[in-house]
């Protein structure tokens, strides 16, 4: 059983070893070239979808709320 034990052990370690070896290492792009884009560009505004977003997920909430204690009182 410790032979089956040690087994283990070792493979495992080999699989940590061939994982951490195989994961490639983090490339930076290389810098955008001077000039590109317009520089009077604004960010995409996000509050009106946000908004919505968060109605739907609270009234999805309050219903999984008003389902869950109607099956508690029955």
């Amino acid at each position: 059983m410790k032979t089956y034990h040690f087994k283990r052990l070792v493979l495992l370690g080999l699989f940590f070893i061939i994982a951490i070896k195989a994961y490639p290492q983090p490339h930076t792009p290389p810098p955008p070239p001077p000039g590109h884009g317009n520089p009077n560009d604004q960010p995409a505004p996000l509050g009106s979808g946000l908004g919505i977003l968060a109605l739907l997920g609270i009234a999805y909430g309050a219903k999984k709320v008003y389902d869950a204690r109607k099956d508690f009182r029955h």
